[in-house]
């Protein structure tokens, strides 16, 4: 779990979670946009590095592990509001986001 920056977790606003069977991928963003870390994580570790985080907004994909993500995130109290209230943003095969 290495930082590729020097930013505190005081200036983390969004947090991306690639999400895959046994190993998480993080990807923390700064009020500027800015990579400030990027961490791999075993599942059983999301818990004990989400109480590390601060309450930032947390951003993954739609698939059935996201489920379990969810819900432990809840439990921290680190989604402070439902997913359905988030506009739904998709990205192409180039990287381009659509709205």
């Amino acid at each position: 779990m290495t930082r590729t920056t020097s930013h505190t977790d005081a200036e983390l606003t969004v947090v991306g979670i690639d999400i895959g069977k046994d190993v998480f991928h993080l990807v923390g963003f700064d009020t500027n946009g800015k990579i400030a870390f990027r961490r791999k994580i075993r599942r059983l570790a999301l818990e004990e590095t989400f109480k590390t985080l601060p309450s930032c907004i947390v951003g993954m994909e739609a698939c059935l592990s996201a489920h379990f993500v969810a819900r432990t995130l809840r439990r921290l109290e680190q989604l402070a509001r439902d997913a359905r209230d988030a506009p739904l943003i998709t990205v192409d095969e180039v990287g381009w986001a659509r709205g």
